[in-house]
């Protein structure tokens, strides 16, 4: 199929755990934006256009350093990319070439050169798998404030998971 899809959110390419967060474009290879390998991640995958049942997604982003959460717009010709890093550094930038289903001559832009990690004061975060019915789980990310040592401290923190 030739030309480009406008983004939009899609559940239905969702498998084994993964869901499908939008669909970047569909040119003979589809391209989009997943939360995997894990619920707090999002990179850009691409698979054949057409679906097979030996579909093998292929991450693009995943080898990008400090960047496990991400967005990504690709030109209207399929043949670049920009990548906005936005965790769990500060955001920064990489450009690329698509070419083959593979990002070539991806350079760095946009970074913060002033940034020192070990002045900034982060959450702690944690991740939690609470069991609910039918055999369902609850991935639930909680961020304790920058002050808080341990989450086994004598303060303890209310927390409410809505299912």
């Amino acid at each position: 199929m030739e030309g480009l899809l406008a983004p939009a959110r899609y559940t239905r390419l969702s498998t084994k755990g993964i869901k499908v967060i939008e669909l970047i474009g569909l040119c003979n290879y589809c391209y989009f934006t997943a939360s995997a390998p894990s619920p707090t991640n999002r990179h850009l995958y691409v698979t054949k256009g057409s679906p097979t049942t030996s579909d093998a997604w292929s991450c693009l982003t995943c080898a990008f350093s400090n960047c496990t959460y991400q967005s990504n717009e690709v030109s209207p010709d399929f043949k670049h990319i920009l990548t906005s890093c936005e965790g769990p550094a500060p955001e920064h930038y990489y450009l690329s070439r698509i070419s083959q289903r593979k990002l070539e001559n991806t350079v760095e832009i946009l970074r913060n050169d002033k940034y020192d990690p070990a002045a900034t004061m982060l959450p702690l975060v944690i991740s939690e798998t609470f069991p609910l019915k039918q055999g369902y789980e609850a991935r639930v990310k909680i961020l304790l404030p920058p002050g808080q040592q341990s989450r086994y401290g004598t303060r303890s923190l209310p927390v409410l998971v809505h299912v």
